[in-house]
């Protein structure tokens, strides 16, 4: 792939549904969720010890984390949020005690219904519940080394560090929060391009696990009934191959815009980063 400035076909961004209801294939009696379901605050560095088990068991990013919430303290060019889901007759309390999320009292911030009017000062639909931590994401309004991918001049906005907790991924969460992450962008700091980077391929046993088993299992009964099968197990993807988180973010609309390169750096290797970027149309 080689670097291009050419400008991507632009691609409106909708208003976000109220509706869309996701649930969790493998388990019929899990609870189903909403984009009105999520609620979102902006992390402080009282949130640290949160954020750090989030940073731990997603396995990546801790260091940059840290800088980011320090650099941050609530009002810098780094903002994370923190995403909550209602706490539901208890079940979900069982869940996060196993698994790690944590239960507070938050004031919810209904995400759906009318976005532009709950972005800015999150008002409107507000009510204390009890509510239970199952991930995080964030932002960056400016880097100065990378003006290509966060810039205010060009109010160039990055999405990052999104992670959902193992307890309740396979729940489409990560989808919903990344639509909040957008709408942050765009109504909170004015955003014309939205970008982000991801691993283009499978680099290790971590990202074996497929987050939409589904479409795996799916894909593979295909594959067996036509004669094509791939001998994978379904949900599951091959070291090497493409990640199939390039894929989700493609379908949303993001293309890559400039070439790949040796970037995410680990204990004893770096792997390449591809680099994503979405236009922002308002309709």
């Amino acid at each position: 792939m080689t670097t291009t400035d050419a400008t991507p076909t632009p691609i409106p961004i909708p208003a976000p549904s109220p509706t869309p209801t996701v649930s969790n294939p493998k388990s019929p009696n899990r609870y189903t969720y909403t984009l009105s379901d999520i609620s979102y605050r902006r992390a402080t560095l009282s949130d640290y010890d949160l954020l750090r088990r989030y940073r731990i068991e997603c396995g990546w990013g801790l260091e940059r984390m840290e800088k980011d919430l320090r650099d941050e303290g609530g009002k810098g060019d780094t903002p994370l949020w923190i995403f909550s889901v209602p706490s539901k007759n208890g079940a979900s309390e069982g869940v996060a005690s196993k698994n790690g999320a944590s239960k507070s009292v938050a004031s919810e911030s209904v995400a759906s219904k009318d976005m532009g009017e709950n972005m800015k000062g999150q008002k409107g639909g507000e009510q204390e519940k009890e509510v239970l931590d199952v991930g995080m994401g964030g932002l960056v309004l400016h880097a100065e080394g990378q003006r290509y991918m966060a810039d205010r001049e060009s109010r160039t906005v990055k999405l990052s560090s999104l992670y959902i907790t193992h307890a309740y991924q396979n729940l489409s969460l990560g989808s919903l929060c990344l639509t909040i992450l957008e709408n942050l962008a765009i109504e909170e700091y004015g955003a014309e391009w939205l970008t982000l980077d991801t691993t283009p391929y499978v680099i290790d046993d971590m990202s074996k696990e497929n987050s939409n088993a589904k479409a795996g299992e799916e894909k593979e009964k295909e594959g067996k009934e036509n004669g094509s099968g791939s001998g994978k197990e379904p949900g599951k993807e091959r070291i090497g191959e493409e990640s199939r988180n390039l894929g989700w973010y493609r379908r949303r609309g993001y293309e890559e815009f400039r070439e790949r390169i040796p970037y995410y750096q680990q204990p004893g290797a770096i792997y390449h980063a591809a680099f994503l970027r979405r236009k922002v149309v308002r309709t």
